[in-house]
């Protein structure tokens, strides 16, 4: 069992190493590797996340990282992997269409975060996306709560950066660029 352990985190290492320089296709079959033969394993909710991201961000492949996220909050809901997943579920139904249900989706995923997770870094990229997603809906003024609340409650994080720089292009589009 330690060996097992032992193999699927260098196999995830490798994984890792592979997609960081964006060889993907290798990348892919080491953490492909580790969900399918090592799926006990305390990285193999780590490797769903990684596949689910690369699906979401590099292949824009919808189904298959929700289906990737779908599996990770199915058979590890309680890992440190799954405010992450839930994130990218929110993320997913933004990028999926623009509609008030669309809009209710994304929202719900984000807000599972904080409530499920509470003190979780990744409770502030939860609130960035949440600013995203209202201000693709041309809902400013709650995009600019969220985005402060980011900057205010985690601001050493890259998501009060990120929230940042989207306030002062909401900012912007509201023609108040003074503020």
């Amino acid at each position: 069992q330690q060996n097992n352990e032992e193999f699927a985190r260098r196999q995830f290492d490798s994984g890792m190493s592979f997609l960081q320089n964006h060889r993907y296709t290798e990348a892919l079959k080491d953490l492909q590797a580790v969900v399918d033969s090592f799926a006990t394993s305390s990285v193999s909710d780590n490797a769903l996340l990684q596949i689910a991201q690369y699906q979401l961000e590099v292949a824009h492949d919808l189904d298959a990282s929700q289906g990737a996220v779908d599996k990770l909050l199915k058979e590890y809901p309680d890992t440190d992997s799954a405010p992450m997943a839930h994130v990218l579920a929110g993320r997913i139904a933004m990028t999926k269409g623009r509609t008030p249900a669309d809009l209710d989706a994304a929202l719900a995923s984000f807000e599972r975060v904080p409530r499920l997770f509470p003190g979780n870094e990744a409770v502030a990229a939860a609130g960035f996306f949440a600013g995203e997603a209202l201000r693709s809906f041309r809902r400013d003024a709650d995009a600019l709560e969220r985005y402060r609340r980011v900057t205010m409650e985690y601001p050493r994080s890259t998501w009060a950066a990120r929230a940042s720089l989207s306030a002062g292009y909401c900012l912007v589009q509201q023609e108040k660029p003074a503020q």
